[in-house]
C-alpha cells in the first residue's frame, strides 16, 4: 500500500469519525431537547372565591358555574350607561398585598391590577411547587406572561387627575411592565416576556417557555396568564362585534351557542427541565409532551377562524411531542360557543384526531369556558390547570350547558363525544391530553399534556428505623403579620386534617424548604399527625398550647448562641425570636416538597386615586434648618434621620411609623423614581442638594441623614 493511499485512507477515516460523533452529539441534543418537561407548580385565582387548585377541582368535579350580574362598583356608574352583560367576575380585583411586595400604597394605586393579580398568583405557584419564592432570587428562572387587555390604561386616561400623574404608571400600565414586574420582584433573572396574541397569549406564552426550556435558557419557566373586566368599553366593543353572549354564558357545542360570555382571573404554571426538578427535589405534577403555534392567514375576514390551520398546529403538536392522535383520549378545547367557531373546531378535531381511533375509543372533548365563561388572555393556562388536575384524579369532568348539541354538526358520524356527568378517564393505558387555544387575529396554539409518572418511594423499612417517620418533628411557618399567620396556620391544619397518611418529614421538609422566612412565626413541636394538627389549630386561635412558640423576630442581630447543636425546644425558642435555622441538615434524604396551603395574602383595596400626592411635611423643615445649625454633630445626625424618615413616609404614602430608620429603603418599595422626588423633596425643604449617590440599594434612612449631614455647612445653609 503506497504511502498516498495510506495517507488517504487515514484522513477518511478521521473524518467517518468527525461525523459519528457529530451525529451522536446532534442526536443526544434531539433527545435532551426534545423530551418531557415537569409541570411542577400550580396556582390560580378565579371567580367563586377560588384561590388555589385543590379548590378549582372542587368546583369543576361538582359541576360549578361562576356567571354572575356585573358587579356595580366595578367602575363609575357614568362609564356604563348601557347595559353590561352577565360574566364570572372576581369578587374583589382591587384588593392587594402591597406590603408584602414592597410595593408603596401610592404606586399601589396606579399599578395595573392585572399587574398586582399577577404578583400574588406567581407567589402562590411557586409555593405550591414546594419553592420558597426570595430562594429563587439571583436563578435564571424565565417569567413568560399572557396578557392582552388594557383596561386599566383607559380607565387612568378617563379619569386620574392631573395633579395625580406619576412616573410609575409607565411601566404599571404597559403590558410589558407585568412580565418585568414579576423577574423584579422575585429577582428572577431568566427571560422575561408578556405575549398579546389575544385569547391564546397565555398558551403561546407557554410554547415559548418551552423553547427556552429546551435552549437551555433557563431551568425553570414561569408562565402566566391573566384577565380583568375593568372598563365598560371593552364590552361595548365586542359587543358591537357581535361576539357576546347575552346570558354571560358559553354554550360550547350546543345548540343555543349565541357567543361568548367573559371571565377573568390569573392562572400561574411552573415548568421544570427534569434535571432541574431533580436536582431541587420537585415533584412532577404533570409532564408537557409537546406544543406548537402557527396563524390562520388569509382567511374570509381577520377574525374568521381556519379549520385547516387549527389541524395543522394540532398535527405539529403532536409531531413535537413524538405521538400519535390515536393516543390522546381527551382534549380540552378552545370552545367559545359560537355558531361558527364552534363547527370548524370540532370538525378539525375530528379530521385530525379520527385517524386510526376505534369507534369504542372516542375522543373527549370539553371546554372550562362553560364554567367561567372566556378568560381571553388567560384561557389557555385554564384549561392546561383543568386538564393537569384531571390527569392527577385520572377522572373527566362535566362539561355544562350542552345538553342539546350543536345542530350545524354531524355528532353521529363524528368520532368525539363530550362528557356531561364526572367519569373515569377514558382507556387504561397513560393519561394524555391536548389543549388548544385559539386568538380572534387568527394566532392558534395547541400544547400535548401526560400524566406525571408515578413516584418510587425507597424501600420499606421497619417504622422504628424509618426517619421519615420517626419524631418528633419540629414544624416552623412564618407570616409577615400575625394575622397572616394564624389564617396560615388555620389552613395547614385544615388540609393535614384531611390528609391524615402524609408523612410529617414530608410536611415540615415542604415549610421549611418551601416558603419564606418572615417576621411572625410559630414553631410547633409534634411527633403524631393528630398531635401537630391539634397545634396548628391553636396558633389560629390565637391560644396557647403545649409544644407551641409564637412570636416576632426581634430587630437586630437574631439570638447568638449556638442551637444547631441545641435540643428541639431550644431551637424552636431561637427560631421564634428570629434565628435562622439550618432545618435542611436536619431532614431525612427521602423527604419530599408536597402540595400545601401557601401564603395568605392581607389584602387592601386600591382604587384610582382621586388626589395628587401627599405634600412633605413643610412647616416642619423651617425650624428644623434652625436647630439644624446650632445641633452637635450626634444630634444633627438625629434630626436629619427624623426628617428623612418622615419625607419618605409621604413620598411613599405610609405612615412615618412604617419607616425603621435602619432599614433599606428598596424593604419598603423604594426605586430610581422615588429616589429622585425624595432627593426633590428634601432638597425643597432643606436648602440644600441631596447627595443622590447615597440612595445606593441599601440605604437607610440613616444613611442618607448621615450624608446629608456630612456635606452640611459648619455655619447652616442659607435662608
Amino acid at each position: 500500500m503506497s504511502d498516498d493511499y495510506r495517507a488517504l485512507m487515514q484522513d477518511a477515516l478521521r473524518e467517518l469519525r468527525r461525523h459519528k460523533a457529530r451525529i451522536a452529539e446532534l442526536e443526544a441534543g434531539a433527545s435532551a431537547a426534545g423530551g418531557p418537561l415537569a409541570v411542577v407548580g400550580l396556582g390560580c385565582r378565579l371567580p367563586g372565591a377560588i384561590e388555589d387548585p385543590e379548590a378549582l377541582w372542587s368546583f369543576l368535579l361538582g359541576g360549578g358555574e361562576a356567571i354572575g350580574p356585573a358587579p356595580r362598583d366595578r367602575w363609575p356608574a357614568a362609564d356604563a350607561p348601557f347595559p353590561v352583560p352577565p360574566g364570572a367576575f372576581l369578587h374583589d380585583p382591587f384588593g392587594f398585598d402591597a406590603a408584602l411586595f414592597r410595593v408603596p400604597p401610592r404606586e399601589a394605586r396606579l399599578l395595573d391590577p392585572q399587574h398586582r393579580l399577577l404578583l400574588e398568583v406567581a407567589h402562590a405557584t411557586f409555593e405550591q411547587a414546594g419553592l420558597a419564592p426570595r430562594a429563587l432570587r439571583g436563578s435564571d428562572t424565565g417569567v413568560f406572561v399572557g396578557l392582552s387587555t388594557e383596561d386599566w390604561a383607559m380607565q387612568l386616561a378617563r379619569h386620574l387627575p392631573l395633579e395625580a400623574l406619576d412616573g410609575c404608571i409607565g411601566p404599571g400600565a404597559n403590558g410589558c411592565g407585568a412580565s418585568g414586574r414579576v423577574s423584579f420582584t422575585f429577582g428572577l433573572q431568566g427571560p422575561s416576556l408578556t405575549v398579546n396574541t389575544a385569547c391564546s397569549s397565555s398558551l403561546v406564552a407557554l410554547h415559548l417557555a418551552r423553547q427556552a426550556l429546551r435552549r437551555g435558557e433557563c431551568e425553570l419557566a414561569l408562565v402566566l396568564g391573566v384577565n380583568l373586566m375593568l372598563s365598560p368599553l371593552t364590552f361595548a366593543t365586542f359587543q358591537k362585534a357581535g361576539m357576546l353572549s347575552p346570558d354571560g354564558r358559553c354554550h360550547t357545542f350546543a345548540a343555543g351557542a349565541n357567543g361568548y360570555g367573559r371571565g377573568e382571573g390569573a392562572v400561574g404554571v411552573l415548568l421544570a427541565t427534569p434535571a432541574a426538578a431533580a436536582r431541587l427535589g420537585l415533584t412532577s405534577q404533570a409532564e408537557l409532551l409537546g406544543s406548537a403555534v402557527n396563524q390562520d392567514g388569509a382567511t374570509a375576514g381577520l377574525t374568521v377562524p381556519s379549520g385547516p390551520a387549527q389541524q395543522r398546529v394540532l398535527r405539529a403538536a403532536l409531531r413535537d411531542a413524538g405521538l400519535q392522535a390515536s393516543d390522546v383520549q381527551y382534549v380540552e378545547a378552545h370552545g367559545t360557543g359560537t355558531l361558527l367557531g364552534d363547527p370548524i373546531e370540532v370538525q378539525a378535531l375530528a379530521a385530525v384526531h379520527g385517524d386510526g381511533r376505534a369507534a369504542t375509543e372516542p375522543l373527549w372533548i370539553a371546554s372550562a369556558k362553560t364554567n367561567f365563561g372566556h378568560l381571553e388572555a388567560a384561557a389557555g393556562l385554564l384549561g392546561v390547570l383543568k386538564v393537569v388536575l384531571q390527569l392527577q384524579h385520572r377522572q373527566v369532568v362535566p362539561h355544562l350547558h350542552a345538553a342539546q348539541r350543536n345542530p350545524y354538526l354531524p355528532w353521529a358520524r363524528l368520532p368525539l363525544r363530550v362528557p356531561e356527568v364526572p367519569m373515569p378517564w377514558p382507556g387504561e393505558g397513560r393519561a394524555i391530553a391536548g389543549v388548544s387555544s385559539f386568538g380572534f387575529t387568527g394566532t392558534n396554539a395547541h400544547v400535548l399534556l401526560g400524566e406525571a409518572p408515578p413516584l418510587a418511594r425507597p424501600a420499606a423499612v421497619p417504622a422504628a428505623a424509618d426517619p421519615a417517620t420517626a419524631g418528633p418533628w419540629l414544624l416552623p411557618l412564618c407570616a409577615r403579620t400575625p394575622a397572616a399567620l394564624r389564617v396560615v396556620s388555620r389552613r395547614w391544619a385544615d388540609a393535614l386534617a384531611a390528609r391524615p397518611t402524609l408523612a410529617l418529614a414530608d410536611v415540615v421538609a415542604t415549610a421549611c424548604l418551601g416558603r419564606n422566612l418572615d417576621r411572625v412565626r410559630l414553631a410547633a413541636l409534634a411527633d403524631t399527625h393528630t398531635a401537630l394538627v391539634q397545634r396548628l389549630l391553636a396558633a389560629a386561635n390565637g391560644v396557647p398550647a403545649e409544644g407551641l412558640w409564637v412570636g416576632e423576630a426581634a430587630a437586630g442581630e437574631p439570638p447568638a448562641e449556638d442551637v444547631a447543636r441545641a435540643d428541639l425546644v431550644a431551637r424552636a425558642r431561637a427560631f421564634v425570636q428570629g434565628a435562622t435555622l439550618p432545618f435542611e441538615r436536619w431532614l431525612p434524604a427521602s423527604a419530599r416538597r408536597l402540595s400545601l396551603p401557601t401564603y395568605a395574602f392581607q389584602r387592601r383595596a386600591y382604587r384610582l386615586p382621586t388626589a395628587g400626592p401627599v405634600a412633605p411635611p413643610a412647616g416642619d423643615a423651617a425650624s428644623l434648618r434652625a436647630s439644624l445649625a446650632t445641633a452637635t454633630p450626634a444630634g444633627r445626625e438625629a434630626l436629619l434621620t427624623s426628617y428623612v424618615q418622615q419625607v419618605v413616609a409621604a413620598v411613599l404614602e405610609l405612615s412615618t411609623d412604617d419607616i425603621e430608620a435602619d432599614e433599606p429603603l428598596a424593604d419598603f418599595g423604594f426605586d430610581s423614581l422615588r429616589a429622585v422626588d425624595l432627593a426633590n423633596r428634601l432638597e425643597a425643604g432643606l436648602g440644600q442638594p441631596t447627595p443622590l449617590l447615597a440612595l445606593h440599594g441599601t440605604a437607610s434612612a440613616r444613611d442618607l441623614a448621615r450624608a446629608i449631614a456630612a456635606s452640611w455647612p459648619a455655619a447652616g445653609p442659607a435662608g
